[in-house]
């Protein structure tokens, strides 16, 4: 981990209601170290990506969602 810090490899962090980057669920629903949700490569390209936005975007995408 501190090899993706010292390059400032680490470009999204879960955080908790005070803005702390946290580790703990709910929070960090995956209870990623660091809080981590995405990474890049040295060159700035995305190398991972945790959360899923495409899961958000529309209701229907969601495995469950409250019918109103």
């Amino acid at each position: 981990m501190t090899a993706l810090q010292a390059q400032n490899l680490i470009v999204a962090q879960y955080i908790d209601c005070h803005l702390n980057v946290t580790e703990t669920y709910p929070a960090n629903p995956n209870t990623s170290a660091l809080g981590i949700t995405v990474i890049s490569k040295v060159d700035g390209h995305i190398a991972a990506m945790m959360p899923h936005p495409e899961r958000v975007f529309r209701a229907v995408s969601n495995s469950w969602y409250p019918e109103d």
